[in-house]
C-alpha cells in the first residue's frame, strides 16, 4: 500500500552522514563528463533513498534522504507508490537535472505485469513508467534507470575496495550483488561491459531468489551458524559458481557486494562468506581462472546511490555521443566532434563481449539499439580497413575522425576534441588554416536563434573552419570556456590560426549581431594565408617589429601603443591603425606633426581598423590589406628615420 493511502503516516528518515571517498579509481577522465553533479536514487521494495553526488570527488552535496513505503499485489497501486516516492525525493532536493535511479529485480516485477524475462525490455518499461511519473510535475533534464548491481559496480571500482589502478587496469572484474536476488555485471579495464549476457541470465530471467521467512515483499538474511544459513550459503555457492563459469572472457577478480538487508546487518555474514569452507565451489572455480574473490566492505548504505549518480552521467555522455554518430551516419551538414574518451563510451555500448572488437552482427545489433539506419555491408566496408572481418577501436576511431575532420561545420562538447582541431596544422584540402570557434551554452536563447545564420555563414566563408563548443557540455569544456577563454557573454566568437602549440588567437567578439559577425569573418578571410604569401626566406639579421618589441607595427593591442623603432616591416604582420591624432601624438609627441603626413588626412577613414601587411618597401611605403579587401599604400615615415627611439 502506498504511503499516501495508509491510515497512519509514515515518517521519512535521514540516513547517516556519508563519508567522502578519497580517490576516484577507474574514473580516469573527469574532464570529459557532461555534468559534475547528479541525483543518485536507490529504490527498493520497502523504501527509497537519494542524495546529490559530485562525481568528481564522490562527495555528497546534501544529506541522504529516505522515504519508507509498502508494496502489495496490486501493480497499479505499486506504480503510484514508487512514482510518489521518487517525486518526493526529487522535491526534497529541488532537483530537475540529471537523475540516476537503481531498482531491484523484485521491484521491477512488482511494477510490471509481464514476466517475459527480457532484462532490457523490462528495464526500459520501468524507466518509462518512472519518467512519466516524474515529469507530471516538471521536466527532468535526464533520467536513467538501471539494476542496482550497476551502481554497486561503479562504486566498487571508482570509490570502493577495488579502486586501486593495479586492480582494474587491463583486468576483468566480475561484480556480483547479494540480496534476495543475485545480480552480476562485468567490467573490463575499468569500463562496464554494457551488453554482457550476465545481466540477462542472472538479473532478470534467472530465478535465483534466495529463501526467506519474512514474506513475499521482504527479505531477511539468515544468521551465520544456523541451519538455514548453511542451506542459503550452499544455494548461493551453486549460483555464484555458475555465474563465474559463464563469464566469456578471462577473469581477474570476483567481488561480492552485500546489498539491502545483508549490507545493513553487521559484518557477520560478509565474514562468514569468506570462511574457507563457505562458497567452496565458487572459490575453486575463480582460482582455476586465476581470479581472487573478495567481499566488498559494506561501509555505508549510500554506495549504490553514489554509483547510480555516476552511471546516469555516463549514460548522458553516451546519449550525446549517439546523436553525434547519428549525424555522421546520416550525412548531417553539422557534425559533432567527440574526444577519444567519448568515442570509447559509444564503442563500449556496441561491443557485446567487451573484447574491444566489433563483429558485423554486433555492429548490426548496435545500430538497431542506437536507433540508427545505415546499410550494414557498406558500413563494415568503410570501417574494416584491415579486411579481417572485425572492427577494432582504432579502426572505428580513424573512421570517425575522417568523417568529422572533413566536415566544414562541427559541434563539440570536449575541450580535448577542440585541441585536436586547432593543433591540426595539416587539415584536409577543403579546409584552411583559420578556425572560428563559437562558444555557446544550452540555456542561451540568442545562441539558438543564431544557429541558422551560423550554418549559412559556414557555407559562405569556406576558407574558415566553423567549430561550435558547447560550454556547459562537459566539465572540461566549462573550465576551458570560462577560465582560459574568459567567456562571460554568449555566443562568443574566437578566430584562431592553427598551430601545433594550440593555435594563435587573432580575433574575438561576442553577441549574435549579423553585421558584426560578417565584418569580423571578412577580416579573417582577408587575412587568409592564401591571400598573403609570407616570404620563405629572409636575411637572419632582419627582424620584424614583433620580434623586437613582441608587438605589432602601429598596433594598439592590450592598450599598448607600439612602433617599429628600427625593425623591418615584413609581410604577414597584422596591425591595427591608431584611432586618432591624439593617440599618435601620445606616441610620437616629440616629433614633428608632418611625420604623420599621409595618415591623418588621406587615410583618415581607416583609423582604428585592422589590416595585414601585404608588401613593405624600402621607399618608405607599406601596402595594407583591410577586411573589406581594400589595399592601400601608407607612408612609412612613422618608422623609418627614428631608429634611435628607445
Amino acid at each position: 500500500m502506498a504511503a499516501g493511502h495508509m491510515p497512519r503516516k509514515r515518517k521519512s528518515l535521514l540516513a547517516v552522514k556519508a563519508v567522502a571517498p578519497k580517490e576516484t579509481g577507474a574514473l580516469v577522465s573527469v574532464s570529459e563528463l557532461p555534468k559534475v553533479e547528479a541525483l543518485g536514487v536507490e529504490l527498493r521494495q520497502s523504501s527509497g533513498i537519494a542524495a546529490p553526488v559530485n562525481v568528481q570527488t564522490g562527495e555528497l552535496s546534501g544529506e541522504p534522504f529516505r522515504i519508507l513505503h509498502d508494496l502489495g499485489p496490486d501493480t497499479k497501486k505499486n506504480i503510484e507508490t514508487i512514482t510518489g516516492t521518487l517525486q518526493k525525493l526529487r522535491k526534497h532536493f529541488g532537483w530537475n537535472k540529471v537523475i540516476g535511479c537503481s531498482v531491484t529485480k523484485a521491484l521491477m516485477e512488482n511494477l510490471t505485469e509481464d514476466n517475459d524475462g527480457d532484462y532490457q525490455t523490462r528495464r526500459a518499461k520501468v524507466q518509462e513508467l518512472l519518467r512519466r511519473g516524474l515529469n507530471k510535475r516538471g521536466q527532468v533534464a535526464f533520467f536513467h534507470v538501471e539494476i542496482h548491481t550497476v551502481g554497486a559496480g561503479y562504486n566498487e571500482l571508482v570509490w570502493g575496495d577495488s579502486r586501486a589502478t593495479d586492480v582494474w587496469r587491463k583486468k576483468t572484474i566480475l561484480v556480483i550483488t547479494l540480496g534476495r536476488n543475485i545480480g552480476a555485471v562485468l567490467f573490463n579495464d575499468g569500463r562496464r561491459v554494457r551488453n554482457s549476457p550476465l545481466n540477462e541470465l542472472y538479473t532478470s530471467s534467472r530465478q535465483a531468489s534466495l529463501p526467506s521467512d519474512a514474506g513475499d515483499y521482504k527479505f531477511v538474511p539468515p544468521s551465520p551458524g544456523s541451519d538455514s544459513f548453511d542451506e542459503w550459503a550452499s544455494l548461493l555457492d551453486d549460483y555464484l559458481a555458475e555465474i563465474t563459469g559463464a563469464v566469456p572472457t578471462g577473469l581477474d577478480r570476483v567481488v561480492l557486494v552485500p546489498t539491502g538487508r545483508i549490507a545493513s546487518t553487521d559484518r557477520a555474514i560478509s565474514q562468514a562468506l569468506m570462511e574457507p569452507e563457505c562458497l567452496a565451489k565458487t572459490k575453486e572455480l575463480a582460482a582455476e581462472r586465476g581470479a581472487d574473490m573478495v567481499v566488498a566492505t559494506a561501509e555505508e548504505e549510500v554506495n549504490i546511490v553514489r554509483g547510480m549518480a555516476l552511471d546516469a552521467i555516463f549514460e548522458l555522455q553516451i546519449s550525446q555521443a549517439r546523436r553525434a554518430l547519428d549525424g555522421v551516419l546520416n550525412d548531417s551538414k553539422i557534425l559533432q566532434h567527440l574526444s577519444e574518451v567519448q568515442l570509447e563510451a559509444i564503442f563500449d555500448q556496441m561491443d557485446v563481449d567487451g573484447d574491444r572488437r566489433l563483429q558485423p552482427d554486433e555492429l548490426q545489433r548496435a545500430l538497431a539499439l542506437l536507433g540508427l539506419e545505415r546499410e550494414l555491408e557498406k558500413l563494415v566496408e568503410e570501417l574494416d580497413t584491415t579486411r579481417d572481418g572485425e572492427v577494432s577501436f582504432n579502426e572505428f576511431l580513424a573512421w570517425w575522425r575522417k568523417h568529422v575532420m572533413e566536415a566544414r561545420c562541427v559541434v563539440t562538447t570536449s575541450a580535448k576534441a577542440w585541441q585536436s582541431i586547432i593543433t591540426n596544422v595539416n587539415p584536409p584540402l577543403n579546409l584552411g588554416q583559420l578556425v572560428l570557434l563559437k562558444v555557446t551554452f544550452t540555456f542561451c536563447r540568442s545562441c539558438r536563434a543564431f544557429e541558422p545564420k551560423w550554418r549559412k555563414y559556414s557555407e559562405e566563408f569556406r576558407d574558415i573552419r566553423f567549430v561550435e563548443l558547447v560550454g556547459n557540455g562537459t566539465i572540461g569544456a566549462m573550465e576551458f570556456s570560462t577560465k582560459e577563454l574568459g567567456v562571460k557573454v554568449s555566443p562568443a566568437f574566437f578566430m584562431f590560426r592553427r598551430g601545433e602549440a594550440g593555435g594563435e588567437l587573432i580575433e574575438q567578439w561576442t553577441g549574435a549581431n549579423p553585421e558584426r559577425f560578417e565584418s569580423h569573418a571578412r577580416c579573417g578571410s582577408a587575412w587568409s594565408e592564401r591571400q598573403v604569401e609570407l616570404p620563405k626566406e629572409r636575411d637572419p639579421s632582419e627582424k620584424s617589429c614583433s620580434e623586437v618589441f613582441d608587438v605589432k607595427l602601429l598596433c594598439c593591442f592590450d592598450k599598448k601603443l607600439t612602433l617599429a623603432g628600427g625593425a623591418f616591416i615584413l609581410p604577414g604582420e597584422r596591425v591595427r591603425l591608431l584611432e586618432n591624432d591624439k593617440a599618435f601624438r601620445a606616441a610620437f609627441g616629440r616629433f614633428p606633426a608632418q611625420s604623420l603626413n599621409g595618415y591623418t588626412a588621406e587615410k583618415a577613414s581607416r583609423r582604428g581598423q585592422e589590416c595585414i601587411i601585404e608588401r613593405a618597401y624600402n621607399d618608405r611605403t607599406i601596402t595594407c590589406v583591410f577586411a573589406d579587401g581594400a589595399r592601400l599604400d601608407f607612408p612609412n615615415e612613422v618608422v623609418d628615420g627614428y631608429s634611435d627611439i628607445e
